[in-house]
């Protein structure tokens, strides 16, 4: 339980450090 958590948690930190990137792109 406690690893889908924490699976969930750095998905959702990727995917806003990849959309943080590609702002700063354009």
């Amino acid at each position: 339980m406690v690893v889908v958590l924490f699976r969930a948690l750095i998905k959702n930190l990727v995917t806003r450090i990849y959309a943080r990137g590609i702002n700063y792109v354009e």
